[in-house]
């Protein structure tokens, strides 16, 4: 696969804002929650920190006569501030604090990613994504197998778990742990499945196959249904794409073929006694969303956000109101219904990232950010199959997807999986003859006329 096209070596301040990039993400991923009785995260100071840096780095190439500012910042800053508007302005009354910092924060967290990442290193980045792969799904069968000892998480304060729970590796919930695993293991066997060109070594490919082995029985562990279904279908969307383009689809069937092998091995050579791991698995095999607890609950809660949308439908109900909308409308929600099918939390949020932003945004903000998250893609699926952008579009394809049937709008990971995207989209999209073609692909055209 080609490199990206970059300067042999990068001004100074270019190179420490990819540094500050990478410590960023390493401290996200090892510790993504507040520890102990922290006000913040140990890796937030980090983006107040890269925007100092980036803003030196704006400041010299206004001087240098380089620097413009790219059309999907204009769309993006377009959705932040209609946001904004929404949480601050149209609901002061309603205002929370808590929340839109929250929000606040992701953004800062896209826009920082998305500038810090165009001067990454990519054959880095993706050595780091498997050992990271690695170590979290070895972590993860030594929590689910020996509990207590292997969980990080317990040794920063976050202390919500016992026997019994699903694998965290480095987060402090299976539902986090589940979707990171689903974003690094869907990039790296995207790029393993597109190496089939390439002659890689034995050792290298080794590598490859032992990092997505262990890393799909990691997410499987997690029972975190909702990654499995977003990574399977980011997965036929990269077959589809790969036989529509005329491509050896070979390496993803050896890659599919050796995550079924680990999982299978690990499933009938442990034993763990995870939470609901039996209804879990045979939920795949055969739905039924009439009787499942958590399905029922999000289809509800579902209803619940429409409705929602339907009486607010501009500007919303406000960040932070939706639990109260769903507590009103609990009482008349699960009449008849034995108490074991549903969540009897009457404080629930929607399980789905969209219909939670929509609920509690408005429409008007919530059509410009999707509308920012389509452009996006677009742009990363029109740079190529051979270009390196495309395993960050299948990432950035599963995360969505996940989203689906969770709430994980506010928080990092879906920002730094769509800002990676967005900033390695950008550069392939403005480096003519940096992407490699097929002459027999359907679907791949070079950035030359």
């Amino acid at each position: 696969m080609p490199e990206l096209s970059q300067k042999s070596v990068l001004p100074p301040l270019h190179s420490m804002l990819s540094g500050f990039l990478l410590l960023y993400l390493a401290l996200y991923f090892l510790a993504p929650y507040k520890p102990w009785m922290s006000p913040i995260s140990f890796h937030t100071p980090f983006l107040g920190f890269g925007l100092l840096l980036y803003a030196f780095q704006v400041r010299q190439d206004i001087r240098n006569g380089s620097f413009i500012i790219p059309l999907d910042i204009y769309v993006f800053a377009l959705a932040v501030g209609f946001f904004w508007f929404s949480s601050i302005i149209v609901h002061f009354k309603e205002f929370s604090r808590e929340g839109v910092q929250a929000y606040t924060v992701s953004f800062i967290c896209l826009f920082f990613v998305r500038v810090a990442v165009k001067n990454l290193k990519l054959d880095t980045l993706f050595f780091l994504m498997k050992m990271y792969i690695i170590v979290s799904g070895i972590l993860i069968l030594l929590q689910v197998n020996f509990v207590s000892p292997f969980y990080v998480a317990g040794f920063f304060g976050q202390l919500n778990f016992g026997a019994g729970t699903q694998g965290w590796g480095f987060g402090n919930t299976h539902i986090w742990a589940g979707g990171t695993c689903a974003w690094m293991l869907s990039i790296v066997l995207t790029r393993y499945a597109m190496s089939y060109k390439e002659k890689l070594s034995v050792p290298a490919e080794l590598l490859y196959l032992f990092t997505i082995g262990i890393g799909a029985t990691g997410l499987f562990y997690t029972l975190n249904r909702g990654a499995w279904l977003g990574m399977a279908l980011a997965v036929l969307a990269l077959a589809a794409i790969l036989i529509r383009a005329r491509l050896s689809p070979g390496q993803l069937l050896k890659g599919l073929a050796v995550m079924l092998i680990f999982v299978s091995f690990f499933k009938f050579t442990t034993h763990p006694e995870l939470y609901k791991m039996r209804e879990k698995i045979a939920f795949i095999g055969k739905p039924d969303l009439a009787n499942d607890a958590a399905s029922l609950t999000r289809l509800k809660a579902w209803g619940v956000a429409l409705g929602g949308i339907r009486s607010h439908p501009f500007w919303g109900v406000g960040i932070g109101q939706y639990p109260k909308l769903y507590e009103k409308a609990f009482p008349d929600l699960f009449k008849g219904l034995a108490a074991g099918k549903f969540d009897p939390n009457t404080k629930q949020i929607p399980h789905n990232s969209y219909l939670y932003y929509a609920v509690e945004a408005g429409l008007l903000p919530a059509l410009l950010l999707f509308g920012f998250i389509g452009f996006i893609f677009f742009r990363g699926f029109r740079a190529g199959v051979f270009s390196e952008v495309f395993p960050f579009f299948v990432g950035g394809l599963t995360v969505c997807l996940w989203m689906v049937t969770c709430d994980y709008i506010n928080e990092r990971i879906f920002w730094i999986a769509l800002g990676t995207l967005a900033g390695l989209g950008a550069v392939n999209s403005s480096a003519p003859g940096a992407i490699a073609s097929d002459p027999n692909s359907k679907l791949l055209t070079p950035n030359v006329k």
